[in-house]
């Protein structure tokens, strides 16, 4: 197998101000919805009961009972 060449990095054409402006406004907002997404996601997760969940007054073990000797 021939060895992989290195890729030199390729600067970006030069970009206006306005454009440059757009972008990073562009990528706030979709990190801003992402954020409200996920926060809705965890306040839903946070009010539905978790299926494993146990009330502690049910999750007390019973005693076990003693074990008597078997007499013959």
């Amino acid at each position: 197998m021939p060895p992989r060449r290195r890729t030199v990095p390729v600067n970006p054409p030069e970009l206006d101000l306005a454009t440059i402006v757009a972008n990073l406004q562009r990528q706030l907002l979709e990190q801003q919805l992402e954020t409200t997404r996920l926060r809705e996601q965890l306040a839903r997760m946070n009010q539905r009961p978790q299926v494993n969940e146990v009330p502690l007054r049910d999750a007390r073990v019973p005693p076990i009972p003693e074990v008597q000797p078997e007499v013959p």
